[in-house]
């Protein structure tokens, strides 16, 4: 049996995924499984960074989807804010998903709509000042914490990472519009 591939810390480099493909390859060696070690991998970092987040967004009483709408407003920083359409093209969600994000955030006074006075017929979400004031505190936060996980990979690994993950988005992207 080769042996186990070692990081500085003297710990074994192997995770769950290459138990999982390792599974597979023994069950079904005609399958080639080893492209699901990218999805597997990127599927425990999303949960990994959720259980990382969730308590620094319960600090400021958000959930996850509740910081995602007010940091795409935030980031965005529209004059006057962005539409209905554009916030729910950049949540990647359906139209009645967003409305009830953006309901339950205007009840919350964390975001505004108002009319667009270049079209009545579209509608602008906005922060409040409340909102602005609750993303701005919590985005130092969670770069703090991410920043602290991450912290143990050299910046130039960090660096190729993003680079590998961005081709992979990259490619998904591509393979999901054909």
């Amino acid at each position: 049996m080769p042996s186990k591939a070692r990081t500085r810390s003297g710990a074994s480099s192997r995770d769950a995924i290459d138990a999982y493909l390792r599974q597979w390859r023994a069950v079904r060696p005609d399958v080639a499984t080893d492209a699901l070690a990218v999805s597997g991998r990127v599927a425990r970092l999303a949960h990994g960074f959720h259980r990382l987040i969730t308590p620094v967004l319960a600090r400021h009483d958000l959930e996850p989807w509740a910081y995602d709408v007010l940091a795409t407003v935030r980031r965005s920083d529209a004059a006057g804010g962005l539409s209905m359409g554009e916030l729910t093209k950049h949540l990647l969600l359906a139209a009645g998903s967003t409305t009830h994000r953006v309901d339950q955030l205007v009840r919350r006074k964390l975001v505004a709509r108002k009319a667009d006075p270049s079209s009545r017929r579209r509608v602008l979400i906005s922060l409040t000042a409340k909102g602005r004031q609750t993303i701005d505190a919590v985005l130092p936060e969670l770069a703090d914490r991410i920043g602290a996980a991450l912290s143990t990979i050299p910046a130039k690994d960090r660096r190729a990472i993003d680079a590998a993950l961005r081709t992979a988005l990259r490619a998904l992207e591509e393979a999901l519009r054909e």
